[in-house]
């Protein structure tokens, strides 16, 4: 966790390169209600990022 994010980061290197870095899922505003989602892909020195998506997830209640 950072702050209110939960954060989780796993050494990868970038697609069809031999760039070393991270790639990294946030998940941030989380509640009963939903949560938000980012997903980059971040190099080990931070010089270069390359987003993968952002999503809002939403509950949805049917009866």
């Amino acid at each position: 966790m950072e702050a209110e994010n939960l954060v989780l980061r796993q050494p990868q290197k970038a697609l069809g390169t031999d760039l070393d870095g991270f790639s990294i899922l946030t998940f941030a505003g989380i509640s009963a209600q939903g949560f938000d989602w980012v997903g980059e892909w971040i190099s080990e020195d931070g010089s270069v990022v390359f987003p993968l998506g952002r999503t809002q997830c939403q509950k949805v209640i049917t009866s």
